[in-house]
């Protein structure tokens, strides 16, 4: 294929993938389900495996879409409490607590749903497994995260980065899940 052709359909996807984040995060409750949706898109390239991911795993997203709205108001709470003293450190540790945990059902859930088919308990399960089995990957998807996060605050147009920032994770969870079940394919051949 030649070049001009794939950087315009990079750029065309690029536009529709930013679009369906928009239009999810002006909706609020799809925000993670627009996530997901174009996860599942760097998979394969394919706008309908796109609906395809969300209309399979639909009771799993609902319940990840509710806990990261409600961990979200969480944090905007304890941002929004300032005190000094115990009570302020407190807060502090806290809303890393929920970052941390939010971060975390950014990174791996997303393609647990899309290779696996599993109940809410396995994905949980299988999400603090993979996170805590390679935790070089799974800090450097905290670092990338962090670094998302303070472009978002701190400059507008880090906006722009969320769909690479998004297929560098999906890249990246793959890739760790991937090596897990050769590991486990590994182990059960000997």
């Amino acid at each position: 294929m030649k070049l001009y052709i794939r950087i315009g359909n990079y750029i065309f996807d690029y536009i529709i993938l930013s679009l369906v984040l928009f239009i999810s995060g002006i909706l609020v409750l799809p925000l993670y389900m627009g996530v997901v949706g174009v996860i599942a898109f760097f998979e394969n390239d394919q706008y309908k495996r796109i609906f395809q991911v969300l209309k399979e795993n639909i009771k799993p997203l609902l319940l990840l879409s509710v806990i990261e709205l409600f961990l979200g108001l969480m944090a905007l709470l304890a941002t929004q409490m300032n005190d000094t003293g115990v009570l302020g450190i407190f807060n502090v540790v806290v809303l890393v607590v929920i970052i941390s945990i939010m971060t975390l059902l950014v990174i791996y859930p997303p393609m647990i749903l899309i290779k696996m088919q599993v109940s809410f308990k396995e994905l949980i399960r299988n999400t603090l497994y993979l996170a805590l089995v390679d935790i070089k990957q799974t800090l450097l998807m905290f670092i990338l995260t962090g670094i998302m996060i303070y472009m978002s605050i701190y400059a507008i147009w880090g906006l722009l980065l969320v769909v690479p920032y998004l297929q560098s994770i999906s890249f990246i969870s793959n890739k760790v899940l991937t090596n897990e079940k050769d590991k486990r394919e590994k182990g059960e051949q000997k």
